[in-house]
């Protein structure tokens, strides 16, 4: 079941670890010994509880009835204040789609009017790599970079290069190819889409771009010595002081220059390379696996609702519906005219003493000497 409140914990949920996300993503130190890879799969993990906001029968309801109790209440008193929440949403959602796509065709349209030149030394190593895509060659291009999303195309500068520099740009590019990246990028970029009002989300995105160069970096180095790493941070260092005009690329494209401009970005890429001892052991790797697949499972075991007394019309009691002032309860006892029981579509009891709830009772409480005799009425789903 999904329901208002499950979607609401759900996007509480997603935030948290991105905040997270953020803030590990700095800590240079930590990179070193676990890898981007693991921040990369927590942020999958988040993004795939966004999309998977389900309320089990399970879980295990926390009721606020200070804090979240008098949203229900305003919802009620102002019904036009959600239709205008909803509609802001919609239209902010629109306008960031729109502006996302009309700056990937205008890119695409910049790419198109390339002026492109052959270099066989570049097809040659591209081959040989297995780069997967064709490869394009231009002195337009101010560093190499992967672009489109399912048919995708490498574009390599004009430059004089030794051989061994260009394998290792193009060894970067094909890791990029691989792991489909193109996707990856084009799924979170959705995301930000949908969550364009959440601020938490556009700091992300920035340090997503840099995850995945840092994760592209793992896998081009994994196998290289101290030496090979050196020459491969000082190709990072010479394409970074290429790029002239700093234009801006689109989210459903990849471009290295991206991460690269960010000058602290490039430095923590390059420690990250030069001080990491290795790729982390297999087990260390598949315990933070499991880590996160129980704290994914764990997030819907809880889930937060407002709590508060309903409105008369979701009481319902046959042949007549008591709510307060017209049920004068029994006249033996003051506590039974003041209090009562309400019972949940999900058939948990819940006492109000004064109508104010005071906790939940099981089924052999309210049979019980001490409840027995408080009138217990059936509260409707609130949709």
């Amino acid at each position: 079941m999904i329901s208002h409140f499950s979607v609401l914990s759900a996007i509480a949920s997603y935030s948290g670890v991105l905040c997270i996300v953020c803030v590990l993503r700095r800590r240079t130190e930590l990179l070193e010994r676990v890898g981007a890879s693991v921040l990369l799969l927590a942020s999958s993990f988040a993004s795939v509880r966004l999309l998977l906001p389900f309320e089990l029968p399970q879980s295990f309801l926390i009721r606020s009835w200070d804090v979240l109790g008098p949203l229900p209440r305003l919802a009620r008193a102002y019904p036009a204040v959600g239709r205008f929440l909803v509609v802001c949403w919609a239209v902010g959602a629109s306008v960031a789609m729109v502006a996302e796509v009309a700056l990937f065709f205008y890119h695409r349209k910049l790419s198109r009017e390339y002026v492109t030149v052959e270099d066989e030394s570049v097809q040659r190593i591209a081959r040989r790599l297995g780069v997967g895509c064709p490869v394009v060659v231009s002195p337009d291009v101010e560093m190499a970079y992967v672009a489109g999303v399912f048919r995708l195309t490498v574009y390599f500068p004009a430059m004089e290069a030794s051989e061994e520099e260009i394998e290792l740009i193009l060894a970067h590019e094909a890791e990029h190819v691989r792991a489909h990246d193109a996707v990856v990028k084009l799924f979170f970029g959705i995301l930000t889409v949908a969550l364009w009002w959440n601020p938490l989300v556009h700091l992300w995105r920035e340090d997503i771009d840099a995850l995945i160069e840092m994760r592209c970096d793992e896998k081009v180095i994994e196998h290289m010595d101290e030496e090979e790493q050196f020459r491969y941070t000082v190709m990072l260092k010479d394409m970074a002081e290429r790029i002239v005009n700093r234009r801006r690329t689109p989210a459903m494209t990849l471009d290295e220059s991206m991460a690269a401009r960010g000058g602290c970005a490039l430095s923590q890429r390059v420690t990250v390379i030069n001080d990491r001892k290795g790729a982390p052991p297999k087990r260390a790797s598949l315990a933070a696996f499991c880590f996160m697949l129980v704290l994914f499972v764990a997030s819907y075991s809880v889930l937060f609702q407002p709590a508060g007394e309903p409105p008369a019309s979701h009481f319902r009691d046959e042949p007549e519906v008591y709510y307060k002032a017209n049920y004068d309860g029994s006249e033996t006892d003051e506590w039974v005219s003041n209090s009562f029981i309400l019972k949940e579509p999900d058939g948990r009891y819940r006492l109000f003493t004064n109508y104010e709830f005071r906790g939940y009772l099981t089924e052999d409480q309210i049979v019980s000497e001490e409840y027995r005799e408080l009138h217990i009425f059936e509260g409707e789903p609130q949709g």
